[in-house]
């Protein structure tokens, strides 16, 4: 009889400890991957940031053209006002363009930067779970050994 306990003892924590691992998948590599993902996030934030900067400058230099090209053509007409007016009417046009594609282009950027936020919230908190869980894995698989011995000692009668 106490032969049938210990028998359906061990039985219950193997089933236990199979059903816990099994929802446990999770090993070293797993927790290397998210490192790795995060990596790339990282370097694809700087690639985010450094053609935001870059469109930024290109955006200042399209100003600065656009002020001298307009300071030239108002200079070139100065002495006919309908000339100067459809020169200013050109102007505030190519400014108006420049400021949309400016706004277009932070807009993707903020898109894009609070997409990679989301996007590194998830793998880190992925991550921790697999740590988590990989340090349940480590804890059951040492009382399960640890009940496998006095299972095997009170079977021995020890």
């Amino acid at each position: 009889m106490r032969r049938l306990s210990v028998f359906a003892m061990w039985a219950l924590a193997a089933v236990l400890a199979a059903a816990v691992l099994g929802g446990c998948q999770v090993n070293e590599a797993t927790i290397e991957g998210h490192d790795f993902l995060a990596g790339g996030l990282a370097n694809l934030k700087t690639a985010l940031d450094e053609y935001h900067d870059d469109d930024a400058e290109r955006m200042d230099q399209v100003r600065t053209r656009l002020a001298a090209g307009f300071a030239a053509d108002v200079v070139a007409v100065a002495t006919d006002k309908q000339a100067v007016e459809a020169k200013t009417g050109q102007f505030i046009v190519y400014l108006a363009a420049a400021e949309n594609a400016e706004r277009i282009e932070q807009d993707r950027y903020n898109k894009a930067v609070n997409s990679l936020t989301a996007m590194r919230e998830v793998n880190g908190s992925l991550r921790d779970l697999g740590a988590t869980k990989l340090g349940w894995k480590t804890q059951i698989i040492e009382y399960t050994n640890t009940l496998r011995k006095k299972v095997e000692n009170a079977g021995s009668g020890n």
